[in-house]
């Protein structure tokens, strides 16, 4: 099962988790996005979302406010399609991820934040890989090999995002602990540096001023991170039925 890179990155800008993952389950049990809710099926929902009853019957609120569900007065749903969704979401967000899906389970449930800031992080990587592999072409190289690791530039994920960079790196260390992203850390001990000699050092190497690091006596410089994505992405397929 894949889902739109799109409304993954929608949802945790909007803090629309509780809500996304709702609607992933409604989608996966309905039939042909059609699915009668009773409250004994609420009760049921709510033990695979772990939750109570309440939660679900206010989250179904939201998604009906959102258009991404619709009812009518025999209880009975109507779960919107990926492509209505994401038709939707572009009208308010600028960033377009291009039809770009993104592998799901549903053991990612217990860490769903954690894999919807991998998903779309992990996104951004792979751009990187794509815009190597465009600029390699132009230079007609048959035998192309791509770096494994990758930096991720949280300044340049603001401007992007339009998140705040506490929410970003919270969000990427989030992707890390729970195994959607790898790390390679661009930690260095620095040997040629003595712990008497921070200061002074600070003063004469302004430029590497902020990347000095002191961990237990011992003096480090912190130089680029790098990451790979653990979820694999495709083409989603374009569509124009409404649901």
């Amino acid at each position: 099962m894949y889902v739109p890179v799109q409304i993954c990155a929608y949802v945790l800008k909007y803090k629309l988790v509780n809500e996304f993952k709702l609607y992933l389950l409604l989608k996966y049990y309905s039939k042909n996005g059609i699915l009668k809710i009773t409250k004994c099926e609420k009760i049921k929902i709510s033990k695979k979302l772990n939750c109570c009853e309440k939660t679900v019957t206010n989250n179904l609120k939201k998604l009906l406010a959102l258009f991404w569900i619709n009812k009518n007065n025999e209880d009975i749903y109507f779960i919107r399609a990926y492509h209505s969704i994401t038709t939707q979401v572009n009208k308010h967000d600028e960033i377009i991820y291009h039809n770009t899906r993104v592998e799901f389970s549903f053991s990612y449930f217990n860490k769903f934040r954690a894999y919807l800031a991998g998903a779309v992080l992990g996104y951004f990587l792979l751009k990187q890989k794509n815009k190597l592999w465009k600029e390699r072409r132009k230079k007609a190289r048959l035998k192309q090999t791509f770096p494994k690791y990758l930096p991720l530039s949280l300044n340049a994920l603001i401007k992007i995002t339009g998140m705040k960079k506490s929410t970003l790196q919270s969000l990427r260390t989030l992707a890390v602990k729970s195994f959607f992203l790898k790390y390679k850390s661009g930690l260095k001990k620095a040997k040629h540096i003595h712990i008497s000699q921070v200061n002074n050092y600070k003063k004469s190497h302004p430029e590497n001023a902020d990347k000095v690091r002191v961990i237990n006596d011992e003096v480090f410089i912190q130089n680029t991170n790098y990451y790979s994505s653990l979820l694999h992405y495709k083409k989603g397929r374009k569509k124009t039925v409404p649901y």
